[in-house]
């Protein structure tokens, strides 16, 4: 757990005009930064930074938060994971305390990696400019524009190298090279460029930071026999900052698309994302030549609500879509598989379909995920001939493996049903198959996750529930009753930027214990030591909370939304008197037209949310 003093420490060095600033065109006006909204579209500007940096809203989708909520919702962040990012990025030594990893975490190596990266960029991108007749053959057939080489920072690795002593000449240590991933020893142990011949895809992690980079062989640059023993692509291997498994490529180029939509197109090239981004299907990411996993899921379900894998219509398309998806269980995303005519890829079918592409792939059949999935089943069970009862049966094992762990019982109830229906046999007894499942697993429910009574902590950051805000100890009930809450709430920025840290700790704790891959029996032992921490009366909190799931008359989620509607309100009214004070401060006449402006929108939105309270 991420300690209360780093939290704040981050919330004070961050820029956050300088985060925003570089997707969002930003003017001052008065002691504040107006832009066009960042996640909503509009003609004219309805966002604000206010003063120095204290905060964001957007008085046209009502979008407000601070500097770590921003993260969050625009590079799909969970809280923690934003804080971290924004620690590093601007030099705050990270300290962790009780309840999750220990120790303190420095951001020298990772900010000297993204400072060579950048050097290499430079590089690459100058190399491009004066690259071989084949390099400008080979971006015009494949469409790489110079709209497009510039929006994804397209560049160049001469054959004969030449960035070692580019990186040399500017003071660059060889070992730190190596730990960027750019520099690699022959066999004489000299070092040599990892990446030579090749059109290279810089991999950003926002408007700014570089985390690696991907090489396509420049076709035709070498001889056939040796081209073949090159591979095609060639990624940067995982440093400090570069870790695949987490990370998506043209990601900060697709997340306004995808906030705006609520939905993400998955492929599998950087080229098929440039290439849908350049006929204006810009919502598209790729993984970085690895498989899906459930970090890349969970990234994309901060920041969408669908996600659509376009793969190749082939066997092996079909197969890539169908592992896929295990990962996506408990994602909270509708995920659906498109497939293209074996002769397309995503980047060619672009190109015949033009500006018309985002409309076909609309109309395009989307099979759920699930379908594909169980599909893979039937064919692999199944042979040449027809689906017997006993190969039904071992399907419906395989079945139970997944659906099982599902925590949405109507979602997984509809899902029995599909797979019911397409298996031929009764819902009721493929269901209970499912149920036998979930019975044999131990549930992170009530006095079974905290065992015997436990006598409390002495840690000095603990803080009684009591001395918390009414709303936040609304809010802690609700989500500890419907666990479904706790990722919600870390994810909301109005919680994030109203609740105490306190509050926001002990969820974004609750959310790591809940997301560990490793047995429920150790979860227990995790969870009660967390609560322990906290003190005697979170444990009661915890208990008193479960007995909620028992009691028909409470909903979770309606106090849920009320907290929320609690927080806006105390966001708005305390933005109401900052007003106040700088009309007070006798402003001049335009700045004060504008703040009585700004006054107005918040004072109807006031009166929206206390209507809504009644």
């Amino acid at each position: 757990m991420i300690s209360q003093e780093t939290i704040a420490r981050v919330k004070e060095r961050a820029n956050l005009i300088e985060i925003i600033g570089e997707s969002v065109s930003l003017r001052r006006q008065g002691s504040n930064y107006v832009g066009l909204c960042p996640f909503h579209s509009e003609k004219s500007p309805s966002f604000m930074i206010r003063g120095g940096g204290e905060g964001y809203h957007c008085f046209g989708c009502g979008a407000g938060g601070n500097v770590i909520s921003y993260v969050m919702q625009t590079r799909g962040l969970s809280f923690p994971e934003a804080v971290e990012d924004l620690a590093s990025r601007f030099g705050v030594e990270v300290v962790y305390e009780q309840g999750g990893k220990q120790g303190i975490r420095t951001p020298g190596e990772s900010e000297l990696i993204y400072k060579i990266n950048h050097l290499a960029q430079n590089f690459f991108l100058e190399e491009l400019r004066k690259g071989p007749d084949l390099l400008n053959k080979y971006l015009a057939e494949r469409n790489l524009d110079e709209k497009c080489r510039e929006a994804f920072g397209v560049g160049f690795a001469p054959e004969r190298g030449g960035l070692f002593e580019y990186l040399k000449s500017r003071k660059i240590d060889e070992e730190a090279m190596i730990k960027a991933g750019l520099m690699q020893r022959n066999q004489q142990g000299r070092l040599i460029d990892r990446f030579r011949g090749r059109v290279v895809f810089p991999i950003f992690l926002d408007g700014k930071r570089i985390a690696g980079f991907g090489g396509r062989i420049l076709p035709g640059l070498y001889d056939p026999d040796r081209e073949k023993r090159s591979p095609k692509y060639l990624n940067s291997p995982e440093t400090e900052v570069y870790k695949k498994s987490k990370t998506l490529f043209g990601l900060p180029q697709a997340s306004k698309s995808i906030r705006e939509s609520g939905t993400v197109y998955l492929v599998e090239g950087y080229v098929d994302v440039i290439g849908l981004w350049r006929v204006g299907v810009e919502n598209t990411v790729a993984t970085c030549g690895t498989a899906a996993t459930e970090d890349h899921i969970k990234k994309i379900s901060h920041l969408a609500k669908r996600l659509v894998v376009l793969f190749d219509g082939d066997a092996a398309g079909r197969a890539a879509a169908a592992k896929m998806y295990p990962v996506t269980i408990n994602s909270g995303l509708d995920v659906y598989a498109v497939f293209l005519d074996p002769e397309d890829d995503p980047d060619t079918f672009a190109a015949k379909m033009g500006q018309k592409t985002s409309q076909v792939l609309a109309e395009m059949k989307k099979i759920p995920l699930f379908d594909v999935y169980l599909d893979s089943l039937i064919d692999l069970y199944s042979g040449d001939g027809p689906l017997g009862a006993a190969a039904k049966g071992k399907i419906g094992a395989e079945v139970q493996k997944h659906l099982s762990k599902i925590s949405n019982l109507i979602e997984k109830a509809a899902l029995v049903d599909a797979a019911a229906m397409k298996l031929k046999v009764r819902a009721e007894e493929l269901g209970a198959l499912v149920g036998k499942g979930e019975q044999s697993r131990d549930r992170l429910e009530g006095s079974a996750i905290l065992g015997e009574e436990s006598s409390g902590s002495t840690e000095s950051h603990k803080m009684p529930v009591v001395r918390l805000p009414k709303t936040d100890q609304e809010l802690l009930r609700a989500a500890i009753a419907d666990q479904a809450l706790v990722e919600a709430s870390i994810r909301s920025a109005v919680v994030c930027s109203q609740a105490h840290g306190l509050t926001i700790r002990f969820l974004a704790g609750l959310a790591a214990i809940l997301g560990e891959e490793k047995p429920d029996s150790e979860k227990k032992v995790m969870l009660k030591a967390f609560l322990q921490s906290l003190g005697e009366d979170w444990v009661e909190l915890w208990k008193v909370s479960f007995k909620l799931r028992q009691d028909t008359r409470s909903s979770p989620q309606k106090a849920y939304r009320q907290c929320l509607n609690d927080y806006e309100k105390s966001q708005l009214k305390s933005r109401v008197s900052v007003i106040d004070g700088e009309m007070a401060a006798g402003s001049d006449d335009n700045e004060k037209v504008k703040l009585a402006q700004e006054k107005l929108v918040l004072s109807r939105r006031l009166k929206e949310l206390e209507a809504n309270s009644r």
